[in-house]
């Protein structure tokens, strides 16, 4: 997953990321819960 990693590097250092992260992550957290970790 070298490819991964380097798109998430390059992605980390940037603002609005920082921010949808703040969002996103819960949000999946809570539809994970939701579905009891069957994904959508």
């Amino acid at each position: 997953m070298p490819a991964l990693r380097n798109v998430t590097r390059r992605l980390g250092h940037r603002r609005w990321f920082a921010a949808a992260a703040r969002v996103l992550v819960p949000a999946d957290r809570l539809v994970s819960r939701l579905t009891r970790g069957r994904g959508v």
